[in-house]
């Protein structure tokens, strides 16, 4: 039997957390259930930090079950809107299907691999390195980490980021 899912909206502190387990544990501990979260991101951590790369931006789904008052989770810190149809006297939670979700998450597999390999010419998309753009020189970290020869006008550099943060060029 396929599952059914709430569509929950992100505030601008959910869209902001680096850390998704920490959106997943305050859906558990606003609701007081152990339910199931998805959170269309990869989280991966590099030097110490916590870095999320968004498949989809600003919603989170929580797996459904009857008498479950999800709209406790309206206006909290990380949630803004649970998705609801209907007016005022006769709404409902605005459910999707698994098969909805399987597209996604999906995505949010494919951006977890490793998709470098040495030699190729990448661009940073996101920190303060954005735009720059440089080569790959090593895969290390169970491919999570790549280091790129970012040589610019004066001596060549090389520095360590998140596959997360790369994108490669067609160049």
């Amino acid at each position: 039997m396929s599952r059914k899912w709430v569509v929950v909206g992100l505030s601008s502190a959910g869209e902001r957390e680096t850390n998704i387990r920490i959106v997943s544990d305050a859906v558990r501990r606003v609701l007081g259930r152990d339910l199931e979260v998805f959170v269309p991101a990869v989280s991966k951590k590099a030097r110490a930090e916590s870095h999320t790369l968004f498949y989809m931006d600003g919603y989170v789904f929580i797996q459904y079950q009857e008498g479950i008052p999800y709209m406790k989770l309206q206006d909290t810190s990380y949630f803004g809107q649970v998705l609801c149809t209907g007016n005022e006297g006769n709404m409902s939670y605005s459910l999707i299907d698994d098969s909805i979700l399987d597209p996604l998450r999906k995505g949010v597999k494919d951006l977890g691999t490793c998709k470098f390999s040495i030699g190729d010419r990448v661009r940073v998309t996101k920190g303060e390195f954005r735009n720059l753009r440089g080569e790959v020189r090593s895969i290390y970290e169970g491919c999570e980490i790549v280091q790129v020869d970012v040589s610019q006008r004066s001596k060549p550099m090389l520095i360590d980021f998140p596959t997360i943060y790369l994108q490669k060029c067609n160049e």
